[in-house]
């Protein structure tokens, strides 16, 4: 059919989302919560309301006048409006789809999508309004969770897990984690998830008038969500959080909890047992605006990084990072912003590679933003710092951003960003590397042109070299689910 029009084209999703249709799971297991404040739902009528956007018939493709415009050429950033190269496959590596550009945003592709475009595709699932959280799992046997919060109108809200197959999105199960109090708590401010073969890992930030903690749970296999377990109950209403679950079914949590101005890390071991609280670092928590960013990762011998944005004054921050090596920490290094003249380390994201760490954010000073890369080894020296997005127009400091990066079995890089234009011209981009004769270059798709990026939320995971994106964007009111493959 032909492609409609941008406005109409922003309605479909709100029109064809559905509800959950919760209902309490049925289960005798003793672990299973019995408090009213979890629901689950099951895989019975309960199909996504999701347009699909598939492609694959053989046109032309569009000219540089059909193209997006995404700003000046860079020498190493290839881009959908840039002269197409005669790109040779990665090294020792079947083709992917990713390893060739899409010249037409995602969320835009229908059946008259160009060659180059396959394997692309957007759902939309739920609405939301107000989201302050979004996050997107994968196990072992190709089943997604996606996470998100939905606030209320009683300063408070619910937090919804939903687990997939990813193949056709059929839904497994779903959760809906519900406030015990019914004003003024929130049960998902911010959360993370992780998977470990078919077992899905889920920490919360909950938050209320009578307490806030952090609090970890399970979604076994057999879709049973587990008990919560407290790993902090001292915390404020704001901060930032990350997880992730080790080859050996270890979790580590990390916590930035503004009101006190502490960073933590605190280990649950795979019988169950919790080690003793870490602290990692202590920043000026509630004189600075912004509520900070974390990101933990694990290297190829499953030793702990983490990165952090620390507070500096009312106006700067820098980026910071530590490892765990056998049972000690190494000292804290600053990777950006060593004269505390800037804004550095907004929407903070980490991996690490065999023998770098690289983190990625949004570094700002007088009006300017710029995408870094920010890599370093476990030696001495400081970081090498790389730009990959130059000249982002933000007249204030954003405070947070949206940003993820992740790293596939070749060891490339793969990202989501935010890039910022003029007037109504922001879009949500999806980067990756790939290897052309012995060199590496980056690649630029956009998933959607038509983004707001205050209250964009964006989180990212890899399966070989396939991506899998969720994101909700605040200007047309729904999640989405994207992926290459």
């Amino acid at each position: 059919m032909a492609a409609l029009p941008t406005a109409t084209r922003r309605l479909i999703p709100l029109l064809l989302c559905c509800g959950l249709g919760c209902q309490p799971v049925d289960s005798a297991d003793p672990a299973v919560e019995d408090a009213s404040d979890v629901d689950a739902a099951t895989p019975d009528d309960m199909a996504l309301g999701r347009p699909d956007f598939f492609v694959g018939v053989d046109l032309d493709l569009p000219d540089a006048e059909g193209s997006p415009d995404l700003g000046p050429p860079d020498a190493e950033l290839v881009t959908p409006d840039a002269e197409i190269p005669d790109m040779e496959l990665p090294d020792a590596a079947p083709p992917s789809p990713v390893d060739v550009i899409c010249p037409q945003p995602w969320i835009d592709l229908d059946d008259r999508a160009p060659r180059a475009c396959d394997g692309r595709r957007v759902h939309t699932l739920d609405p939301g309004f107000d989201v302050r959280t979004v996050a997107i799992a994968r196990s072992g046997q190709g089943r997604l969770a996606f996470g998100w919060g939905i606030p209320d109108f009683a300063d408070g809200g619910e937090y919804v897990v939903q687990v997939v197959n990813e193949d056709d999105l059929s839904r497994v199960v779903a959760h809906t984690i519900r406030p015990e109090s019914p004003i003024g708590e929130e049960t998902g401010y911010r959360a993370s998830l992780a998977a470990l073969r078919e077992t899905f890992h889920l920490v919360t930030w909950k938050r209320g008038d009578f307490g806030s903690a952090v609090l970890y749970r399970q979604i076994r296999p057999d879709g049973v969500l587990s008990t919560r377990e407290i790993v902090d109950d001292l915390v404020g209403t704001r901060g930032s959080l990350d997880m992730l679950v080790n080859a050996q079914g270890d979790v580590e949590v990390g916590w930035h909890d503004k009101q006190s101005g502490t960073f933590k890390i605190r280990r649950r071991a795979s019988d169950g047992t919790w080690d003793d609280t870490f602290t990692l670092d202590t920043d000026l928590g509630e004189t600075y605006e912004g509520d900070g960013a974390m990101a933990l990762t694990l290297d190829p011998e499953d030793r702990l990084h983490v990165a952090y944005e620390l507070a500096l004054s009312r106006f700067g921050t820098a980026p910071r990072a530590r490892a765990r090596i056998g049972q000690s920490w190494t000292l804290r290094r600053t990777l950006d912003n060593f004269t505390n003249t800037r804004v550095s380390g907004l929407g903070l994201d980490l991996v690490a590679l065999a023998d770098e760490r690289i983190a990625i954010y949004l570094d700002w000073l007088d009006g300017t933003g710029e995408i870094r890369l920010a890599r370093w080894s476990t030696s001495e020296g400081d970081p090498t710092i790389e730009i990959l997005e130059p000249g982002l127009p933000l007249d204030e400091p954003p405070f947070r951003f949206p940003l993820a990066l992740a790293v596939d079995d070749q060891g490339l890089l793969h990202a989501v960003l935010l890039n910022v234009g003029g007037a109504n011209t922001d879009r949500l981009e999806y980067r990756r590397q790939i290897r052309l004769g012995g060199r590496l270059e980056w690649l630029v798709d956009v998933i959607d042109d038509d983004v707001e990026r205050s209250g964009l939320y964006v989180d990212l995971v890899m399966d070989g070299r396939t991506p899998h994106i969720l994101y909700f964007d605040p200007r047309n009111g729904y999640f989405a689910y994207a992926t290459a493959r």
